[in-house]
Protein backbone atom coordinates (compact mmCIF):
# COMPACT_ATOMS: atom_id res chain seq x y z
CA UNK A 1 0.00 0.00 0.00
CA UNK A 2 1.49 3.35 -0.80
CA UNK A 3 2.29 5.26 1.87
CA UNK A 4 1.25 8.58 0.25
CA UNK A 5 -1.85 9.15 -2.06
CA UNK A 6 -3.60 11.78 -4.01
CA UNK A 7 -6.93 12.81 -1.36
CA UNK A 8 -9.72 12.58 -4.31
CA UNK A 9 -11.80 15.25 -2.56
CA UNK A 10 -14.76 13.02 -1.87
CA UNK A 11 -13.79 10.14 0.44
CA UNK A 12 -13.99 10.32 4.60
CA UNK A 13 -10.77 11.55 6.06
CA UNK A 14 -9.67 9.68 9.00
CA UNK A 15 -7.38 11.24 11.55
CA UNK A 16 -5.21 8.64 14.00
CA UNK A 17 -7.12 9.20 17.22
CA UNK A 18 -10.53 8.40 15.19
CA UNK A 19 -12.07 10.93 14.69
CA UNK A 20 -13.84 10.62 11.01
CA UNK A 21 -14.16 14.02 8.40
CA UNK A 22 -16.71 13.81 5.60
CA UNK A 23 -15.10 15.46 2.85
CA UNK A 24 -17.06 18.49 3.53
CA UNK A 25 -16.31 18.85 6.73
CA UNK A 26 -12.41 18.46 5.89
CA UNK A 27 -12.29 21.57 3.46
CA UNK A 28 -14.62 23.43 5.92
CA UNK A 29 -11.21 22.50 8.03
CA UNK A 30 -8.33 22.69 5.34
CA UNK A 31 -10.41 25.48 2.92
CA UNK A 32 -7.16 25.42 0.66
CA UNK A 33 -8.65 21.69 -0.47
CA UNK A 34 -11.73 22.96 -2.10
CA UNK A 35 -9.33 25.10 -4.77
CA UNK A 36 -9.72 23.02 -8.25
CA UNK A 37 -5.97 23.18 -8.72
CA UNK A 38 -4.81 22.50 -4.87
CA UNK A 39 -4.34 18.89 -4.62
CA UNK A 40 -4.09 17.28 -0.99
CA UNK A 41 -1.63 14.16 -0.55
CA UNK A 42 -2.66 12.07 2.55
CA UNK A 43 -1.52 8.97 3.88
CA UNK A 44 -2.44 6.08 2.52
CA UNK A 45 -4.28 3.37 4.21
CA UNK A 46 -7.42 3.52 6.53
CA UNK A 47 -6.10 6.41 8.63
CA UNK A 48 -5.22 8.70 5.62
CA UNK A 49 -5.87 11.99 7.93
CA UNK A 50 -2.44 10.92 9.46
CA UNK A 51 -0.68 13.11 6.94
CA UNK A 52 -1.92 16.10 5.08
CA UNK A 53 0.35 18.52 2.59
CA UNK A 54 -0.11 20.35 -0.73
CA UNK A 55 1.42 18.11 -3.59
CA UNK A 56 3.65 20.83 -5.12
CA UNK A 57 5.31 22.16 -2.01
CA UNK A 58 5.39 18.68 -0.84
CA UNK A 59 7.32 17.63 -4.33
CA UNK A 60 9.65 20.85 -4.14
CA UNK A 61 10.40 19.64 -0.49
CA UNK A 62 12.04 16.43 -1.58
CA UNK A 63 13.43 18.16 -4.83
CA UNK A 64 15.31 19.90 -2.41
CA UNK A 65 16.38 16.99 -0.67
CA UNK A 66 17.98 15.15 -3.71
CA UNK A 67 15.30 13.04 -4.88
CA UNK A 68 15.69 12.31 -8.62
CA UNK A 69 11.91 12.63 -9.98
CA UNK A 70 13.26 11.42 -13.69
CA UNK A 71 10.55 9.41 -15.39
CA UNK A 72 7.96 10.60 -13.26
CA UNK A 73 4.48 11.27 -15.15
CA UNK A 74 1.82 11.10 -12.28
CA UNK A 75 1.58 12.26 -9.46
CA UNK A 76 1.30 9.18 -7.96
CA UNK A 77 4.84 8.75 -9.84
CA UNK A 78 6.15 11.49 -7.77
CA UNK A 79 4.48 10.49 -4.35
CA UNK A 80 6.14 6.84 -4.93
CA UNK A 81 9.15 7.99 -5.96
CA UNK A 82 9.14 9.96 -2.68
CA UNK A 83 8.39 6.87 -0.60
CA UNK A 84 11.46 4.93 -2.26
CA UNK A 85 13.51 8.17 -1.45
CA UNK A 86 12.74 7.99 2.27
CA UNK A 87 13.37 4.51 2.87
CA UNK A 88 16.48 4.58 0.99
CA UNK A 89 17.20 7.42 3.53
CA UNK A 90 16.28 5.30 6.43
CA UNK A 91 18.19 2.42 5.06
CA UNK A 92 21.25 4.43 5.03
CA UNK A 93 20.74 5.83 8.32
CA UNK A 94 20.42 2.21 9.82
CA UNK A 95 23.39 0.72 8.10
CA UNK A 96 25.33 3.70 9.14
CA UNK A 97 27.66 3.14 12.58
CA UNK A 98 26.65 4.75 15.59
CA UNK A 99 28.44 7.32 16.95
CA UNK A 100 28.79 4.94 20.31
CA UNK A 101 30.15 2.14 18.11
CA UNK A 102 32.90 4.57 16.79
CA UNK A 103 33.55 5.61 20.47
CA UNK A 104 33.84 2.00 21.77
CA UNK A 105 36.56 1.19 18.85
CA UNK A 106 38.63 4.27 19.57
CA UNK A 107 38.70 3.49 23.16
CA UNK A 108 39.14 -0.55 22.31
CA UNK A 109 41.98 1.01 19.82
CA UNK A 110 43.92 3.21 22.94
CA UNK A 111 43.92 0.73 25.55
CA UNK A 112 45.14 -2.16 22.83
CA UNK A 113 48.18 0.70 22.42
CA UNK A 114 48.55 1.24 25.89
CA UNK A 115 49.13 -2.70 26.29
CA UNK A 116 52.75 -3.89 26.54
CA UNK A 117 53.59 -6.17 23.23
CA UNK A 118 53.79 -9.56 25.24
CA UNK A 119 50.17 -8.92 26.62
CA UNK A 120 48.56 -8.45 22.82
Amino acid sequence: MARYVIWDKVSPVIVPVGQVFTAEQWMDKYPVARLDDIYLVVAGGKINGAFCQEYTSFVDIYKQQGCDFTGCESMQDHLDKIEQFEDAKKAEIANAVDVNERIAAALEAQVMMAMPDEEV
